[in-house]
């Protein structure tokens, strides 16, 4: 038997005789064979000694170990939390000898937080986003903003596509490291999130794209970013409901997404570009079709709307959907178009507010995919 298991045992025959001593209690917490039984022993010895700050730092040990392997946390997300609770904290009672078989993750959790786990989650991020500056947000993310219009204006305005490359590179650098080392987790969230725009242009000017057909490029281009899109999805603790990806109001998100046939038309309208395909034939559309869909109408929503819009809605407040908007709007500089640029912002503050509302991405992913799809591929052979 190993040596922890046996100290455990001995300490439980001990607890056993002296039940109201809570540093038996304590002790049977630090040595327990995981954090849901763990738990159960801290919570015991908080009852017989509320208010002590050892118990608290297993209570809150127990509960983050619990939380990270059950809902994907981040340690640093509920650090904090628990140590704000006083005195004043209630559990149910219960006779932790009886506990050695640990209850299911769910009953350990429901009995450990002072509320259901979600809204836990919730009003941690709350308060640590409150924790924050309310002002120093705005001006990190105003400075980055106006870093990523100038090299966006360098690239697509200036023809400068060289010096943009080299600034564009430097902006996803410097927000993935102030993300990573000096940033509290709602404020490096958005970072994260931010940084992939810069990495969409880092895409589109490295790749050699020339020898493939234009359509080809959204396909080329897309895989990569749609990675990317993935991993800091992850990394920040979001799952494919957080980013929108949900089936909310299904005959809602359809009407939404049929307006991208009138958005098609009225950006074809200012635009007037000439047709990606040779001849609107199945055979020629069907392909075209999908990688439109994919990765520009799913892969700019999830990267737009899906996750900085909704980090950055938790750390700057409702406001920030103009700042996505507009971010959105100036990586469409490349037309050189100011009344394309009024367009997409437009529609951006459009989407963003459906987004906010409804929190899905569905419907204006299918708006955004079929304006894409009648703008470039229908369209052109009408007019």
């Amino acid at each position: 038997m190993p040596s922890s298991e046996f100290e455990h045992k001995h300490l439980l025959k001990l607890a056993d005789r002296q039940k109201d001593n809570h540093l038996y209690w304590v002790m049977l917490g630090w040595t327990a064979p995981t954090p849901q039984a763990a738990l159960s022993f801290f919570k015991k010895a908080w009852e017989l000694k509320p208010g002590d700050a050892v118990i608290l730092d297993g209570i809150q040990w127990a509960v983050e170990e619990i939380l990270k392997k059950t809902v994907h946390l981040d340690p640093g997300e509920v650090t904090g939390f628990l140590q704000g609770l006083d005195a004043g904290l209630v559990f149910k009672p219960e006779d932790a000898l009886a506990q050695t078989m640990p209850l299911s993750v769910e009953e350990m959790i429901t009995q450990a937080l002072p509320m259901p786990v979600q809204q836990f989650i919730e009003e941690t991020r709350l308060m640590e986003a409150e924790a924050e500056e309310p002002h120093s947000g705005w001006i990190i993310a105003l400075a980055y903003l106006a870093g990523i219009t100038l090299a966006e204006a360098l690239t697509t305005v200036l023809f400068s596509p060289v010096v943009g490359l080299v600034m564009h590179g430097v902006i996803m650098i410097a927000l993935l490291i102030q993300g990573s080392l000096f940033s509290k987790p709602p404020t490096r969230r958005m970072l994260f999130s931010l940084s992939l725009v810069p990495l969409i242009r880092l895409m589109s000017l490295s790749v050699p794209l020339t020898p493939f057909e234009l359509v080809y490029w959204y396909l080329i281009i897309g895989m990569p970013l749609l990675l990317s899109a993935y991993v800091t999805m992850r990394l920040i603790g979001f799952d494919f409901a957080k980013i929108g990806l949900v089936n909310n109001n299904l005959p809602f998100q359809l009407l939404i997404g049929l307006t991208g046939v009138g958005l098609g038309y009225l950006e074809y309208l200012i635009l007037r570009p000439a047709p990606l395909i040779e001849s609107l034939t199945f055979e020629s559309l069907w392909l075209p079709v999908i990688i439109l869909t994919v990765y520009t109408g799913l892969l700019e929503e999830v990267i737009f709307r899906g996750l900085l819009q909704t980090t950055a809605v938790a750390r700057l407040g409702n406001h920030a959907i103009i700042y996505v908007s507009l971010i959105f709007a100036v990586m469409h500089l490349g037309y050189q178009s100011i009344l394309d640029f009024v367009f997409v912002f437009v529609v951006a503050l459009l989407f963003g507010w459906i987004v906010y509302r409804q929190k899905s991405i569905v419907g204006v992913t299918i708006a955004h995919s079929l304006t894409n799809i009648f703008l470039f591929l229908v369209f052109p052979f009408f007019h």
